[in-house]
């Protein structure tokens, strides 16, 4: 049984418990019953239509929103890449490495002969940090808040074989890897990048209901607002919502505590939206 235990911190465990341990870290325990090993049972049979779908290539589209600035959208999740003077910064690194890639490949188009240095990495769900990998292979510096750099250190960016899928960094992994590998913490709840002239601010959501570590980039001259899962922004001339979500209200109230200023949010899911028409969602005071 899923999660079937007594208080067992100090008593021996039971006959028959299995504890799974991944990365140093207790990851799900059951109770087994009954064990009949090697059993082979009969070969599945693969429907034909399934064998003969195409798995469509990764797309990624690009949309400039300001100077140095690119929305690299065409799928479910998205990124935002930053020119600085001499290295590029790539916001959100989601999903897997086959997004990872294909975003990477659209950066050198846009951005060619810099290097990307830094992915930033706005909360530890796997769907917005599946690609994270393959840009630390890349050489990029992961940044994110300092509550998930252990998880991070230890367990994503851990060498250990990947047998189903191997991905670049687990079948060519840099030399040295584990002794120069480096990831940056936000310490103090604000951490900032910058080349002297653009500057970009990731700042800590405070109270926000979604995720530990929340982090949300601010580019203070473009007035560009960079965020995830705390706002989805409505189709395109859908009427807007009547009331916010607690996630809308905890990005509201961060941004007003922080007093950025803000023309438009740009979501990983969903479009670039206006921060006016934000505000008379979330800053009405109605909620669901």
């Amino acid at each position: 049984n899923f999660h079937h235990h007594t208080n067992w911190d100090h008593e021996e465990r039971p006959q028959g418990y299995f504890g799974v341990r991944d990365g140093g870290h207790n990851s799900f325990g059951i109770t087994i019953a009954n064990v009949q090993p090697n059993v082979c049972g009969e070969a599945l049979t693969v429907p034909a239509a399934v064998q003969s779908t195409a798995i469509p290539p990764v797309r990624v589209e690009s949309q400039k929103l300001a100077e140095g600035v690119f929305y690299l959208t065409g799928g479910s999740h998205h990124s935002v890449a930053v020119e600085f003077s001499d290295f590029v910064t790539v916001v959100e690194a989601p999903l897997d490495e086959a997004r990872s890639l294909a975003v990477i490949g659209e950066v050198k188009k846009l951005i060619p002969n810099k290097r990307i240095k830094y992915v930033v990495n706005t909360h530890h769900h796997f769907d917005h940090s599946g690609g994270l990998r393959t840009y630390v292979h890349e050489g990029a510096i992961p940044v994110a808040h300092r509550d998930l750099v252990p998880y991070y250190y230890y367990a994503v960016m851990d060498l250990a074989p990947r047998t189903l899928e191997p991905d670049r960094l687990s079948l060519y992994p840099p030399d040295e890897f584990q002794e120069t590998f480096v990831l940056e913490g936000v310490q103090n709840d604000k951490y900032t990048i910058s080349d002297g002239t653009r500057i970009m601010d990731l700042h800590l959501v405070e109270g926000n209901p979604h995720a530990v570590g929340m982090l949300m980039v601010h580019l203070p001259k473009e007035k560009l607002l960079i965020e995830a899962d705390l706002f989805n922004p409505p189709a395109a001339n859908a009427p807007l919502p009547t009331t916010a979500s607690a996630a809308n209200t905890s990005l509201y109230n961060n941004v007003q505590r922080l007093k950025l200023a803000v023309a438009q949010i740009v979501p990983i899911h969903g479009r670039v939206f206006p921060w006016a028409d934000f505000v008379k969602i979330a800053g009405s005071g109605k909620t669901n």
